[in-house]
């Protein structure tokens, strides 16, 4: 009995660390965005201006091989970058809501491309443009969808995976929505299959995993009324599949009320 409620404290405090975390990189990367704002603005400006007298009468570099065109380029790339940041990591109610599990999928799929693990690897989205919304709590299933493309990436950034790949798929499935993520990754031994989710349970080395993190993504989901499986084969790679319910709002009135 000790045991079991040390790791469902275990998963309590995982869960709060990783709230009062995004809470911690909103506040700063809001701040690093005002203070880039400025000068990458005023840069963009410049820019713009050289680009508009490049090879006229009035350009005072008329005839030379500059691209200020690149410059315009690479600022509104770095401005894009901050926006997706701060408003990825922007505070999200931690109420349950109707959510777009589509756009979170996209969001957290686009802030993960500037991750090393993701630069070389090719994720591929399909997603239903007809999936209804969802009753959750988004933080938290951004932090589901966030560690299992990761385990994913780690999965296929081995050097026996030849082609690395992350499928995301999203369907309809009467009153539940279906999440998948499949990778082409190295698989799982039964073994390991059958404990993946079991508390402080890991592959990884130390300093790299805690053997939390699906446990927490299994014990979220549960907690939304949804279920998540896992399917795997040693050189085959992964499939991890999760069914959300679909409530309606008059269960939604009910459960606020309750």
């Amino acid at each position: 009995d000790l045991d079991k409620r040390e790791r469902e404290l275990a998963l309590e405090r995982e869960k709060t660390f990783h709230q009062e975390k995004m809470a911690a990189i909103g506040t700063l990367a809001a701040g690093i965005a005002h203070e880039i704002g400025n000068p990458i603005t005023a840069i963009s400006g410049i820019a713009q201006e050289m680009c508009d007298v490049h090879g006229g009468p009035k350009c005072m570099a008329h005839g030379a091989h500059c691209h200020p065109e690149l410059i315009l380029e690479q600022t509104e790339r770095i401005a894009k970058i901050t926006r997706e940041i701060t408003e990825f990591a922007a505070p999200r109610s931690a109420h349950r809501e109707w959510l777009d599990l589509n756009e979170l999928i996209r969001s957290t799929v686009s802030l993960l491309r500037y991750d090393r693990r993701f630069r070389n690897l090719e994720v591929e989205l399909d997603l239903d443009g007809q999936l209804p919304a969802v009753m959750g709590i988004g933080d938290q299933l951004t932090q589901v969808m966030m560690n299992l493309l990761i385990n994913a990436a780690d999965a296929v950034n081995d050097e026996s995976v030849s082609q690395p790949r992350i499928f995301v798929t999203t369907r309809p499935q009467g009153e539940s929505v279906m999440l998948a993520i499949r990778d082409t990754g190295t698989g799982m031994s039964p073994l390991t299959l059958a404990r993946a989710t079991e508390a402080f349970y890991t592959t990884k080395p130390p300093g790299k995993g805690t053997g939390l993190g699906l446990t927490v993504c299994a014990s979220i989901i549960s907690g939304h009324g949804g279920v998540m499986n896992i399917a795997s084969a040693e050189g085959e790679g992964t499939t991890i599949t999760i069914t959300l319910p679909v409530m309606s709002p008059s269960h939604d009135s009910k459960e606020m009320q309750a």
